[in-house]
Formats: structure tokens, sequence, C-alpha cells
């Protein structure tokens, strides 16, 4: 540091005696200020744009791979509270329409069967429901709507009701004829089984 000079003082600069100094030579390249700038390789020009496109694919598949991940815990953590908040409103939906029906637990998943996407439930047992009676819910496709039901099937596997669960279903169920109505409740008395 005993060379250095200060430009203030009237002296030249120290990074303009280094570029005196040092000769420009192949691979090196200086700009107009006097400060080196880094040295450029003959291989960067050469570089492939695919490296940086394959980079920015795994960041976004890595993005992707995360919210994926967290929404499946999420669904999975809190499949009981989705469960009973679902119980709740079929209940409400039940009580409201003067059924005597009541959902009690989720069946456990080795129950269901290959038939529909809906869920069993046990019904809660009373005199008029022996216990081991099972509520079948889902969604019913008629007329080109979806509404949700619910068949009831008694303790030797004979689906005894059909019920819809909302007054658009009420509507509906009049108009589709009773032989689909009743294949469907023989399917599902051969998944029950």
């Amino acid at each position: 540091m005993s060379d250095w000079k200060n430009p203030v003082a009237g002296g030249e600069p120290r990074s303009a005696q280094i570029s005196a100094e040092v000769p420009a030579g192949e691979g090196h390249s200086y700009k107009n200020s006097g400060s080196p700038s880094t040295t450029s390789r003959p291989s960067d020009s050469k570089r492939s744009p695919l490296v940086p496109q394959v980079k920015d694919t795994i960041l976004l598949l890595g993005w992707i791979t995360g919210i994926v991940l967290i929404a499946a815990l999420c669904w999975f953590f809190t499949g009981s509270a989705r469960n009973n908040l679902f119980i709740k409103s079929i209940n409400r939906v039940l009580e409201e329409t003067g059924d005597p029906h009541r959902l009690g637990e989720p069946v456990n998943p080795g129950f269901s069967g290959s038939f529909g996407t809906g869920a069993w439930y046990t019904i809660k047992a009373n005199e008029k429901f022996p216990d081991g009676t099972k509520a079948y819910v889902f969604t019913f496709f008629g007329e080109g709507v979806f509404f949700p039901c619910m068949a009831i099937v008694n303790t030797a596997g004979k689906a005894e009701e059909f019920i819809p669960l909302s007054s658009h279903g009420k509507r509906m169920i009049r108009q589709i004829s009773p032989g689909i109505i009743k294949i469907f409740m023989q399917r599902l008395e051969g998944d029950k089984s």
C-alpha cells in the first residue's frame, strides 16, 4: 500500500497503474475506466440455454410437489373434522324434513366396495332401526343434474329406502323412472354384501 496515490491529491489512482502494468492478453478484457472486469472464458459463449431451462423446470416441479404435499397432509389430518361436519349437516337436513334417520359414525373404509363415490355410515339405533343398519350417502345424477341422496340398507343387506337430501332431489326423484332406482338399489345391495 506504500505506492498508493490519492487521486484527490493529484496522484494517479492505483487501478490505472495496474492496468498500465498488466498487458491485455488473450482471455483478458478490461474496461476503459481502468478497472479489470471478470475474465471471459471461451466455454461461456458456447454454454447451452438448456441448463437454465432444466433448472427452472426442476424448481417449478418442486414448488408444485410441495403444494400438493401440503394439500394432501391437510386433507389427511382434517378427515375426522370433515366427517363430523358432514354428519351434522346431513342430520340437520334429515331433522328439518322430519325423517327419523340419523347418521352415526362413518363405517371403516374397508367396508365400502367399488360402487359409486359415496360413503357408508351407520344409522343411530332406535326402536325403529336396529343396530347394524347402514346408510350410503352419495350424489345421484338424474336428468342432467347432480343431487345428494341417501340409501338405507338393513342388517340383512337389503336396500329399504332411497332418500333425496334436497328439495331439488325430491322433485327429480318423482321424474326418474322407478326401474332406474330399482336397478340402482340392486347394485347397492350387491356392493354391500
